[in-house]
């Protein structure tokens, strides 16, 4: 991949962010996320057309052009990123209140907003795990 080794400008605009990120990300989704690869493919190459699809909304045959694979690699490998993207969010991304025991005033007091905080966040939360892992 060029731009890796390009301009950091050039880099940013297509990524969303700074090589140095990109790097750590790339480091973290295979060393504790368990994103597995071919001996064909590195990390790099996966989380940058991973980008292009979530962060430019590229479609999988432009991606599949761009970085010279054929759709069904680009599909499967998106797939295991997302996955490991997922895991990852699993950290980084916590509730303040994880049994969700209270909800905030500002939505508690708005009719427009509590009709959506009226479910079991804990069965959602069940079911989203069993249906992705």
């Amino acid at each position: 991949m060029e731009l890796l080794e390009g301009n950091n400008i050039r880099f940013f605009n297509e990524f969303r962010m700074p090589k140095v990120v990109f790097y750590d990300i790339c480091h973290d989704l295979s060393d504790k996320y368990s994103l597995v690869l071919s001996r064909d493919i590195c990390v790099e190459e996966v989380l940058a057309m991973t980008l292009k699809i979530l962060g430019h909304g590229d479609s999988n045959r432009s991606v599949a052009e761009r970085f010279q694979h054929s759709g069904e690699t680009v599909s499967m490998y998106f797939k295991q990123c997302l996955k490991a993207l997922i895991r990852m969010s699993l950290d980084i991304i916590r509730p303040i209140d994880p049994t969700f025991a209270s909800i905030s005033k500002e939505i508690s007091s708005d009719d427009r907003y509590m009709p959506y905080f009226k479910v079991n966040f804990n069965l959602l939360f069940t079911l989203f795990f069993k249906f992705y892992f």
